[in-house]
């Protein structure tokens, strides 16, 4: 086993600051590298119809709103049989996500959802050098993606 080591917590919660120390177990995913995985970029995570139980680590963010300290868990994930790639994730205390993976390469996230009203679809996308394009004129680029320009 690996141990994680984070740079020191703060926060306004008394208990909640300071640093930590958590074991890794040697096949445990956390949940900020799921999405990483859940695409498939060195090869399919699981096979069409199969499912697995994993050593799963809550994101950063879920436990500060829950204001639980980092702890290993398990998560039961499932990839759907057929055309479109679909990932549940079942976690153990009752969350469960949601993943729509195109097929075809770079296997985009196209849709995910975490929670009835937590979810997200792609309306678009474009290659092009964004750390150029920060000036009104450049808004056309926001209707392309299928979103409105908003007022500062």
């Amino acid at each position: 086993m690996l141990a994680l080591h984070g740079d020191p917590l703060f926060s306004y919660f008394e208990g909640e600051s300071g640093s930590r120390t958590i074991d890794n177990p040697r096949a445990g995913i956390t949940e900020d590298n799921l999405w990483i995985l859940l695409r498939g970029l060195r090869g399919p995570f699981l096979q069409p119809g199969e499912k697995k139980t994993f050593e799963f680590l809550p994101g950063v963010y879920h436990g500060r709103l829950a204001h639980k300290p980092a702890q290993w868990t398990t998560a039961e994930i499932e990839r759907s049989a057929g055309d479109v790639i679909i990932y549940t994730v079942r976690i153990a205390g009752g969350r469960t996500g949601k993943f729509w993976i195109e097929s075809e390469y770079p296997h985009r996230i196209r849709r995910w959802e975490l929670a009835p009203d937590l979810q997200a679809e792609l309306t678009g996308s474009l290659r092009v050098q964004y750390w150029t394009l920060h000036d009104n004129e450049h808004e056309s680029y926001l209707k392309e993606l299928g979103l409105q320009p908003t007022l500062d």
